[in-house]
């Protein structure tokens, strides 16, 4: 019952969680220490996605580089495309692979800007949380994304609502795995005890 009272105030935290959107992310060059001081401050919400609770690190953003994911630092400097690249990498790496990543950015970026798809997968995951939220703590909401995916228009946003959803639910699921490896782990201690 413990874990399930820990799990239910958990949820219930994921209701304040807001991205940060494109134009609120500082226009201020960064160094490599001070970009992933930035992006894990922004993903500390998801901290339960990684096991060593650093979500980025150094040789991450340096591959990221080499792999053509994220653009080349200028003079050693990160900018406001780099913070947004790393948030989306870092969070959909959990549910597709790299190759995917790379291909899915290309798309988006070309398709819809980078500031607009940043935007756009900020709000859906928030509303996606908090939809997730309200469907375990019984609660009715308006969840609504007021696009029709298969309109031209909305077409390219498909993409991110899908990778949102899966992000949301291993988000859900991680949690509640990491609660019950907690439980599990406090009972054998306590039978070793005996």
């Amino acid at each position: 019952m413990e874990k399930q009272e820990a799990y239910e105030k958990w949820v219930k935290s994921l209701d304040e969680v807001r991205m940060p959107r494109w134009e609120e992310i500082t226009e201020i060059p960064l160094y490599m220490d001070q970009l992933i001081a930035v992006v894990t401050k922004y993903l500390e919400p998801f901290q339960v996605f990684s096991d060593d609770k650093i979500p980025v690190t150094s040789s991450m953003v340096n591959n990221y580089v080499k792999l053509n994911l994220i653009p080349k630092p200028i003079k050693r400097h990160y900018n406001k495309r780099h913070i947004a690249y790393l948030i989306v990498i870092t969070l959909f790496k959990e549910v597709i692979s790299i190759q995917d990543i790379r291909r899915v950015l290309i798309f988006l970026a070309n398709s819809q800007g980078n500031s607009n798809a940043y935007n756009q997968f900020c709000e859906l995951l928030e509303k996606t949380i908090k939809h997730s939220g309200n469907v375990y703590l019984n609660k009715i909401d308006d969840y609504e994304n007021n696009l029709n995916y298969n309109s031209k228009d909305d077409y390219d946003r498909y993409i991110i609502f899908l990778a949102c959803e899966m992000i949301t639910n291993l988000l859900f699921a991680k949690k509640f795995i990491d609660l019950i490896e907690q439980e599990n782990t406090e009972n054998t201690e306590n039978t070793e005890n005996v």
